[in-house]
């Protein structure tokens, strides 16, 4: 049997309690104050003048001093054009690395200080070369006092500066550092890039729910971001009028910025891979009121369209080569992608046009990729093919919405008006389809996500979660993702497409199980309005699972709840 050592007295513990403090009281009245040089510990330059502080001034002290020396430097610095800007970024590459943390004013830091302790005095008849006096290095991990002045008030007096090197602290970043605009998922689900006000786009592997790149370029705010449909190009446009393609393989940008627009870009859209597979050209909207079409590989304009009066908000490209386009001159114009030729133009909203989306905005998007078959295909021509095959017996349905907070369906092959759907309280921002169209989710000013049932023109569900303005929302396949104002990314799986995709069958009867019906948070007997935040998917998955599995549920089969 191990003996268990006792725990130290009380009387013992209180009497080394005493001492420390006794020791405390004999040094600091020598050091009523030390004078300190902050220096920057990845350039070497000094963060600010020499100041004196209190010995007893802590980590924490220390950190909002220096994040405050370092504001006030930002602040005292000229403003530069966005050339000057990037000359000096390439001419003092050590000032780049200095800026990188000057969003952040609340950054941890780490301190230390090296300190010269002299060799003690040797023997006259060892003959040897004067020894260098030998340095020791000082973290401060609590406070000056504590750290410098207890353990070593012999090597410092009180006329030293003390020069303090000061060093960020790695901390893992994840999120974005402004609102997110815009998010749209990658076409085999595997990617999901979102856009910010922090200039920079993000490319987050779902499997493990972290960024895998940051895409940075752009000089103002991410305001669309757009995949082409073989997953090979990711668009982005942005307030500084210019468009971007990135390889999202590599994360780096290919070839120059596409510039022609005299204001900011307000959506993007790709011709699907079934009408072209070689060279897919793109489509931009922008402030300007024009709509331009690209060839990215030469980055010159094939052609323009400019009938609208006011600022174009959202264009769509559709299976039948034919461009939509919502502006805020309260229309909807329907063009000729082959020469620019207008169609005709939709009159109902009362209030500008936000946003604008297809029915079969997935089918096209995702190309030749199935939902159970995410493979790459051997080349262009069969995934030509096979998104030919997919697109073959769909037709569009292009809902908007607009500021008069209300979404209305349209007949794209007619242009006949079906339905208006009525819910939000504030100006609808974004829409997309579900992966078979039968439900709509739309995003609004009011911090609200609905989901919206086709059949009956009606509310589903409302999507809880965000606490301010909702800019962005996509649906792909099984999942919805959401950012907004909050710089949050939220996403949320949809069961009866995870049931549809993994087994074959969608449940439509009511399980009886209480653990069911609590863990799962059904909203109907229809498993359709089923949804659950990703924080808990995986446990509610494996328990969904495993019921399925109890009751022998395969591909194909129907449940057989128990009565009662």
């Amino acid at each position: 049997m191990a003996t268990v050592i006792p725990p130290p007295p009380k009387k013992k513990a209180k009497l080394e309690k005493l001492n420390a403090n006794k020791l405390n009281d004999a040094i600091l009245p020598s050091f009523p104050n030390i004078i300190v040089q902050l220096k920057d510990g990845r350039t070497g330059k000094p963060i600010g003048s020499s100041i004196s502080l209190p010995s007893n001034t802590d980590k924490r002290g220390l950190e909002l001093l220096v994040n405050q020396l370092k504001k006030d430097q930002r602040d005292k610095r000229p403003k530069l054009s966005h050339v000057e800007r990037k000359q000096k970024a390439e001419e003092e590459k050590d000032d780049e690395a200095d800026d990188d943390d000057e969003t952040d004013v609340n950054l941890p830091w780490s301190f230390s200080l090296t300190l010269r302790k002299s060799q003690p005095p040797k023997l006259p008849s060892v003959q040897e070369d004067p020894s260098p006096e030998e340095e020791i290095r000082i973290p401060i991990y609590e406070s000056l006092s504590k750290d410098l002045l207890i353990n070593h008030s012999n090597l410092i007096s009180s006329e030293d500066i003390l020069v303090i090197d000061c060093e960020p602290e790695a901390i893992f970043r994840v999120r974005h550092s402004a609102p997110i605009l815009c998010a749209s998922f990658s076409p085999t689900g595997t990617y999901l890039a979102t856009g910010s006000g922090d200039n920079t786009c993000r490319l987050w592997d779902l499997s493990t729910e972290t960024p895998k790149f940051s895409l940075a370029g752009h000089s103002g705010w991410l305001l669309c971001v757009e995949w082409d449909g073989c997953e090979r190009l990711l668009a982005t446009g942005s307030m500084d009028k210019m468009v971007r393609i990135w390889d999202p393989l590599t994360g780096k940008q290919m070839g120059a910025p596409l510039k022609g627009h005299a204001q900011w870009i307000t959506s993007l859209a790709w011709e699907p891979i079934h009408l072209n597979s070689e060279t897919t050209r793109l489509a931009s909207s922008s402030k300007d009121g024009t709509v331009r079409v690209w060839n990215p590989r030469t980055g010159l304009t094939q052609f323009a369209l400019g009938g609208h009066t006011a600022s174009v908000n959202a264009v769509r490209w559709s299976g039948q080569g034919i461009l939509y386009t919502a502006s805020s001159d309260r229309t909807v114009k329907c063009w000729d992608a082959k020469d620019g030729k207008l169609i005709r133009t939709l009159n109902e909203h009362s209030h500008w046009v936000n946003t604008l989306a297809l029915n079969t905005d997935y089918i096209l998007r995702t190309g030749p990729f199935e939902p159970k078959d995410t493979a790459k295909p051997e080349s262009m021509d069969a995934a030509k093919q096979a998104a030919l095959k997919r697109t073959h017996h769909s037709h569009p349905t292009p809902p908007n919405s607009s500021f008069d907070n209300h979404i209305k369906l349209w007949e794209g092959k007619t242009g006949k008006f079906i339905a208006t759907l009525r819910g939000h309280v504030a100006p609808v921002y974004r829409l997309s389809w579900s992966c078979d169209s039968r439900l709509l989710v739309s995003a609004s000013k009011d911090s609200t996500i609905k989901l919206w049932d086709l059949r009956t023109h009606k509310i589903k569900v409302d999507l809880p979660g965000h606490t301010d303005e909702v800019y962005c929302v996509d649906f792909v396949a099984d999942k919805v993702a959401s950012g907004g104002r909050d710089k949050v990314v939220k996403i949320v799986f949809c069961l009866s497409y995870i049931l549809l995709l993994r087994y074959g069958t969608i449940v439509r009867k009511k399980f009886t199980e209480k653990v069911m019906l609590i863990r799962l948070g059904f909203l109907s007997e229809n498993c359709c309005s089923v949804l659950y935040q990703l924080s808990a998917g995986f446990l509610i998955c494996s328990i969904l699972e495993r019921l399925i599995a109890q009751k022998g549920l395969h591909s194909g089969q129907n449940p057989k709840p128990k009565r009662g």
